[in-house]
């Protein structure tokens, strides 16, 4: 297995999501070499940017779907042995598949996909 790196940047298929219960998992093969599992996912941690607290959003319901394409990264810290997903950020959907290729390419640079061009 590869090293886990708190800092790594993955890209992942949301899947198994449960609406009313606000969690599912990610799938990607990336982060199942280094953790040999899906990766958890609870809404609070989905798309929290600027003034958004993790309080508001356990409250909201999420805009993630089964299928979805996130970025994201891992912790081990709350519970080890479990990997957790946090800093998650939905891609824009691309109908021919170019928009997973090219951000696991910006990712593996370490640039956020978002953020290309600006």
């Amino acid at each position: 297995r590869e090293p886990h790196d708190p800092n790594r940047k993955f890209i992942g298929t949301i899947t198994k999501w449960d609406d009313d219960a606000g969690f599912g998992f990610i799938s990607s093969w990336d982060a199942y070499k280094v953790y040999g599992k899906d990766v958890f996912v609870h809404k609070a941690q989905i798309g929290l940017i600027g003034g958004s607290s993790a309080m508001f959003a356990k409250r909201k319901r999420s805009e993630i779907r089964n299928g979805d394409t996130v970025s994201y990264t891992v912790d081990l810290a709350e519970n080890p042995g479990k990997p957790r997903a946090y800093h998650v950020e939905k891609l824009a959907a691309c109908p021919d598949g170019q928009h997973t290729q090219e951000a696991e390419r910006l990712v593996k640079r370490g640039r956020n996909y978002e953020n290309q061009g600006r």
